[in-house]
C-alpha cells in the first residue's frame, strides 16, 4: 500500500506542473501500477480533470495496463473520446493512450 502512495505523490507532482509545449493537458504515468490501481487513479484524474485531455502513459509490456485504461476509457461516463497512440503520430505509440474528459 505505501507503494501506491508514492505512485500517487508522485503523479499528482507531475499534474500540477504540466510540461510546457505538450499537445495535452495532463500526462500520467502508470508505470507500477496494478490494473486495480490505474483504475481507481483513472477514475480521480477524470473527475478532477474536467473538460480535458490526459495523456496516459501505460506502456507495452504485457497489455495489462493498455487493456485496462482502454477498457475505462470505453466504458466511462466521464469519457467522451479516446485516440490510441499507436494510431497518432507521436513517440509513445502503443504505449499511450489519450483520454477526452467531459
Amino acid at each position: 500500500m505505501a507503494g501506491r502512495k508514492k505512485h500517487n505523490s508522485e503523479c499528482r507532482r507531475k499534474l500540477q506542473s504540466p510540461l510546457l509545449g505538450s499537445r495535452y493537458d495532463v500526462k500520467v504515468d502508470l508505470h507500477g501500477y496494478t490494473g486495480d490501481e490505474a483504475i481507481v487513479y483513472l477514475e480521480e484524474l477524470v473527475l478532477v480533470h474536467a473538460s480535458s485531455s490526459l495523456e496516459v502513459i501505460h506502456g507495452i509490456g504485457t497489455g495489462v495496463l493498455k487493456n485496462v485504461v482502454r477498457e475505462f476509457g470505453k466504458s466511462s461516463k466521464s469519457v467522451k473520446s479516446m485516440e490510441f497512440g499507436e494510431n497518432l503520430n507521436s513517440s509513445g505509440g502503443f504505449g499511450q493512450t489519450i483520454l477526452y474528459t467531459l
